[in-house]
């Protein structure tokens, strides 16, 4: 490492750095399907395609007055997470939605957060969506 390189990292404070946990897909399991839509008709009528029994979650991160939080909220149990994540110093509106989504997929599914039969008791769900408004978020999980 050079001088100059050494001496910018000395103003880093080890202490307050966002740990993130390293994430890769190994070949044998499915990758996430995702599916980015352009026009804002077709990607109404995609949340409009709910399903019984299925759980829709959905995501979206925020940068304010210094801090990077993220929300998630899960239908139809109207479960939810709201919280702040890191200083937005230390990451971008990218990585906060990241952090957004793997924070729903990791999302701890006990009743708070399953889906309704047909007479609304919960029940396990076959299938589980996840929105997200962020593009650049969702090409990174495709790619």
């Amino acid at each position: 490492m050079k001088i100059a390189e050494m001496e910018m990292c000395e103003d880093v404070q080890v202490d307050a750095v966002l740990e993130v946990k390293a994430y890769a897909c190994p070949p044998w399991v499915a990758r996430p399907k995702v599916v980015i839509y352009e026009d804002e008709e077709q990607a109404r009528a995609i949340v409009e395609e709910y399903k019984p029994g299925q759980v829709d979650i959905y995501v979206d991160a925020s940068v304010r007055k210094g801090k990077t939080g993220i929300g998630v909220y899960a239908m139809p149990s109207r479960a939810r997470i709201a919280k702040t994540v890191a200083s937005s110093d230390q990451v971008d509106t990218r990585l906060t939605e990241l952090l957004a989504i793997s924070e729903a997929s990791n999302w701890p599914w006990g009743l708070s957060c399953m889906a309704r039969d047909r007479d609304g008791a919960p029940a396990p769900a076959p299938s589980i969506r996840i929105f997200s408004d962020a593009q650049s978020a969702l090409q990174s999980i495709r790619s």
